[in-house]
């Protein structure tokens, strides 16, 4: 049979298991015998090891089903994990993980590390025979060669009880007969199969009529153990573990002649299922979703256009049908964006790991809390963020972090504490990285400053001023390079990162208590609500969550300041440059009136006036990033397409306000 129809099925649900794996052996480092974590541990290693023999994935099954051999005897008897078998499940994660990143670009399966399976053997070995398989398995795969699924009729017989198990799969599962043959792969795992309805062979050609698919296993193992068997098996709407009967067929479940049963009454056999429950999931491919995306920012765009159609002619039908139009289009919008966001653990799930890796490497102990999981983050945001995150925590326990006797030293506790916080507000997210560790030196950051030449010597700077100079490009207060750490690239690299996701960051500190990152996001990237403007013969756009005010100014209202021209709002005096002279065009005659943008960052105060010609309106715009040649030609932040099919280019606002302060100094005296 072609199994390949199954891959990326295999390789979502696979990736899924190592990232439960991951987390349950880090808490199981904190907690060596938490049965319920051992008990998923095992069951992640099970699956893993149960879908790569079905899919012939000879050393995926190998490693994970002796991964399995080492846990197994604590999930039997409850003993707690030592500190080195910690160590060497966690080294197989990453070679399972290894193994995985081959088959999804489809290279051969990678040879299982050499060092690693002695260290396994010689542990396993050391434990007696006893922990090398504390349970019968016999459609389990053996470390050879892992088995492929086996026809009831086939398996050897297995001492136990009889039960009965049906399952529905949700309508929107696109390959039900994948799924009926992993839940058969997992029962064959606990026992033997007796009965299967379809058949093993019907469920191989992917055929599972009306989604239904009932069994008979006999087994040792009980209900609980195989409903959680059952339990893991993803969209099951229904499903049901019960003693049967001895005799009898999935077609026939009828109970046996009470001639024939044991004494007392027999367990009645499950009835009908119900109906799949509301509330069932089905997998999109990302690609497929993305398109979704991009076609109702279009058909936003394309809205906003016939709604200025519509105004210039007097027609009420004409209007309406617009208007209810504008309605749907909105509704389809929050439908297909709730499909796009996704939970923040999707985004924090990976950092226990690497804190714990981390700290072991350079000698500390760190205690990570993770608060507001829950809230629910653009796909693409998630994406993005994940490389600036992983930097900061790194930075954290390069430059924040103490060590434990560094801690004593200073009173503290001897163990750290790393605090991440994420919290929504309205359409923006907050996310927060404290660390109680030995802060930032601002005398400390002078030095390094003037040391690497950012600064020219005796150079003074406020507090808050100096702090901020981390975020230079190239700087770090380590004199040797790290691993992660001390080699140029800076936290540059994270402001950068933000401000091209439209977000910002700030930075609180104090010397001998800890340092305190704020990060401030759009909650979302795939559409952007845009302000048109138009300088000259340009159309262009501004993020409306980083234009503050629009106001119109007359010549007489502009006055000259040390920098160049300002413009007075309220009790401030702002810098004021036309948006022509930005992008280096040549500027024309002033014109009696214009229009200023007072631009800054998000709920902040402005830092810029910008003179334009007039304002168009606001669009919501399918935003385009960036690429490499757009960005050199010019302060922008990327691109939409707007209904009536111009191409409007986006301006970074953060670049705008970078050119206006390097040209200050070079303004000319007069206005």
């Amino acid at each position: 049979m072609d199994m390949s129809k199954y891959k990326p099925l295999f390789l979502s649900e696979a990736g899924e298991h190592l990232d439960g794996l991951e987390t349950e052996l880090v808490a199981l480092e904190r907690a060596p015998g938490e049965q319920e974590r051992i008990h998923e541990a095992f069951r992640h290693l099970h699956s893993v090891k149960s879908m790569a023999a079905s899919m012939d994935y000879e050393h995926l099954a190998h490693l994970a089903h002796r991964l399995e051999d080492l846990v197994s005897p604590h999930r039997d008897t409850g003993a707690p994990f030592a500190a080195e078998e910690i160590d060497l499940l966690l080294a197989g994660l990453d070679a399972l993980r290894a193994s995985l990143r081959c088959v999804a670009a489809d290279q051969p399966e990678p040879e299982l590390p050499a060092g690693l399976m002695a260290d396994l053997d010689t542990r396993l070995r050391a434990a007696g025979p006893a922990r090398v398989r504390a349970r019968s398995s016999p459609a389990s795969p053996g470390p050879a060669a892992p088995a492929a699924p086996v026809e009831p009729s086939a398996q050897a017989p297995v001492a136990g009880a009889l039960y009965t198990v049906e399952a529905q799969v949700i309508a929107e599962c696109s390959l039900p007969g994948a799924r009926a043959l992993v839940l058969f792969q997992r029962l064959a795992a606990l026992g033997e199969v007796v009965g299967c309805e379809p058949s093993l062979e019907e469920l191989r050609l992917g055929n599972l009529p009306e989604r239904r698919v009932r069994l008979r296993v006999r087994s040792q193992r009980g209900a609980d153990e195989l409903r959680r068997a059952v339990e893991g098996v993803p969209e099951l709407a229904a499903q049901r573990v019960a003693p049967a009967a001895e005799g009898g067929s999935p077609r026939s479940p009828q109970p046996a002649p009470a001639a024939s049963a044991p004494a007392g009454p027999s367990p009645p056999e499950p009835g009908p299922l119900p109906a799949p429950t509301p509330g069932s999931s089905v997998r999109v491919r990302a690609e497929l979703l993305d398109f979704f995306v991009d076609a109702v920012a279009e058909l936003l765009g394309l809205r906003s256009h016939l709604e200025a159609l519509a105004e210039q002619r007097d027609d009420p039908a004409l209007q309406e049908g617009v208007r209810q139009l504008g309605t749907l289009a909105r509704r389809l919008q929050d439908r297909v964006m709730q499909v796009r966001m996704v939970p923040a653990a999707t985004l924090t799930g990976r950092l226990p790991r690497l804190v714990r890796d981390l700290a072991r490497a350079r000698g500390l102990e760190v205690e990570l809390q993770v608060s507001g999981e829950e809230v629910e983050l653009d796909r693409g945001l998630v994406e993005a963020l994940d490389t600036p995150l992983l930097h900061l925590v790194r930075n954290a326990l390069d430059h924040g972090l103490e060590t434990p006797a560094e801690r004593r030293a200073w009173g503290k506790e001897p163990v750290g504490r790393l605090r991440l916080h994420l919290e929504r507000r309205q359409d923006r997210v907050q996310l927060s990285l404290e660390d109680d560790g030995r802060g930032i030196d601002p005398a400390l950051v002078l030095a390094r400053a003037e040391a690497v030449g950012l600064l020219p010597p005796g150079a003074v700077l406020g507090e808050r001023a100096a702090q901020e100079l981390v975020f230079l490009p190239g700087f770090s207060i380590r004199t040797e390079a790290s691993e992660s750490a001390g080699r140029g690239v800076g936290l540059d690299v994270v402001r950068t990162a933000l401000q091209r996701l439209g977000g910002r960051i700030e930075l609180e500190s104090t010397p001998g208590r800890g340092t305190r990152f704020v990060l401030d996001l759009p909650l979302t990237l795939a559409i952007l609500h845009v302000l048109l403007v138009q300088a000259g013969e340009h159309l262009l756009a501004l993020p409306s969550a980083r234009v503050l005010r629009a106001l119109t100014v007359r010549p007489s209202q502009l006055s000259q300041g040390p920098g160049g021209p300002e413009v007075l709002v309220g009790s401030r005096r702002l810098p004021f440059t036309p948006l022509l002279a930005l992008l280096g065009e040549r500027l024309g005659p002033p014109p009696a009136a214009q229009e200023a943008i007072l631009v800054g960052p998000p709920e902040g105060e402005a830092s810029l006036a910008l003179g334009v010609d007039r304002v168009t309106g606001h669009r919501e715009a399918a935003l385009r990033a960036a690429g490499a040649l757009l960005g050199r030609l010019g302060p922008y932040g990327g691109s939409t397409v707007l209904g009536d099919g111009r191409p409007v280019l986006i301006l970074d606002v953060d670049a705008l306000i970078a050119r206006a302060a390097r040209a200050a100094p070079e303004r000319p005296g007069e206005a």
